[in-house]
């Protein structure tokens, strides 16, 4: 049995050897806050992402770095405090098949449409 000291001489902890103990095991995010079963509502609506202080922006892009034939940008939100990145500009128009997805329950807003991510499908973002 070991026994662990801080810096004043107390005792923090007993140590000891457990003959039963057969693979280390790792608990991780006990303390992270659990999301809540996601209540996703999708909307086209600029105006509803300006009442969460939200902008589209978009950003050119050159050939090499496109992931559609024939796409000029890509479409992202940000906060509405957030400083404006370079080669961003803030747009009023939503291109067409696109739209947001903005899950209540967790406080969550993404982009969803072609030219949002490969994927199709932008990051979430906590509002």
């Amino acid at each position: 049995m070991n026994n662990i000291y801080d810096t004043d001489g107390e005792q923090i902890s007993l140590t000891t050897c457990d003959a039963s103990f057969i693979k280390p095991f790792i608990i991780v995010d006990r303390l992270r806050d659990r999301e809540l079963k996601p209540e996703i509502e999708p909307f086209s609506n600029i105006r509803k992402l300006k009442e969460i202080e939200f902008v589209l922006y978009s950003k050119n892009l050159t050939k090499k770095k496109t992931w559609i034939r024939n796409q000029k940008f890509f479409l992202s939100i940000k906060p509405e405090e957030e400083p404006l990145e370079k080669g961003f500009k803030k747009i009023n128009k939503l291109p067409a098949n696109h739209f947001f997805e903005i899950d209540t329950a967790n406080h969550k807003i993404r982009i969803v449409g072609a030219y949002s991510h490969p994927s199709g499908y932008g990051d979430w973002i906590y509002y």
